[in-house]
């Protein structure tokens, strides 16, 4: 756990990182530490990181979390000052976010996304169909990362168009997903062909297009 605070709640790999740079120009919020972020450097992403400096429980009152503790005590990368509102700046910038809502409580990814008014949301972490929370006491069946609020919102709003499964820490079941708002008027082109992706449910199968 101390590692995994201290770093990242996901493990970047070299191809999750360069499937995110793919969709540069990229805004992450609540990016904590900033480890992705400075790996994301690396490829020479453009991209701005933002969190808040001090947990709120506002976001989220289901946490042992106290009000006003230091979210990070080291930083990978500049990460600036600022909260969901900052979405609204940046329509032409695809959002990321990691773990916005801890334990799968809370409101700050929903938050995000109803300030975001832009066509693309890269989202690493659990969902709820991808998660040991129909097994495990203590942990959400929607998943530890996301609220159920904001991933039924995501999926009403956007449509799945990438996914990529990655390492992941015990007990957790890590995903990186790609949505594309559904009502954008922008024409898409798909390469030939798809990929069929199974084991996200007793029964899932899931067709990938690539953009």
């Amino acid at each position: 756990m101390n590692l995994r605070n201290a770093h990242a709640w996901s493990v970047p790999t070299e191809k999750a990182l360069k499937l995110i740079a793919s969709y540069a120009p990229l805004l992450e919020l609540g990016a904590g530490t900033g480890y992705w972020a400075s790996q994301l450097m690396e490829f020479a992403t453009d991209i701005l990181v933002f969190d808040e400096k001090h947990f709120q429980s506002s976001f989220n009152d289901q946490t042992q979390i106290s009000e006003g503790q230091e979210i990070s005590a080291r930083y990978f990368c500049q990460v600036q000052q600022g909260g969901p509102e900052i979405a609204n700046k940046y329509a032409d910038r695809t959002l990321l976010l990691m773990w916005p809502d801890y334990m799968g409580f809370g409101t700050y990814g929903l938050q995000c996304l109803q300030h975001y008014q832009g066509n693309t949301l890269i989202l690493i972490g659990e969902w709820k169909n991808s998660t040991f929370g129909s097994y495990a006491q203590g942990i959400s069946e929607h998943g530890q990362s996301f609220s159920l609020d904001f991933q039924e919102k995501v999926e009403a709003e956007f449509e799945l168009i990438e996914i990529l499964d990655l390492p992941t820490w015990p007990l957790f079941l890590d995903r990186l997903q790609i949505f594309r708002r559904r009502n954008t008027q922008k024409k898409r082109r798909f390469r030939k062909g798809c990929i069929f992706l199974k084991g996200l449910g007793p029964t899932e199968t899931v067709v990938i297009l690539h953009k």
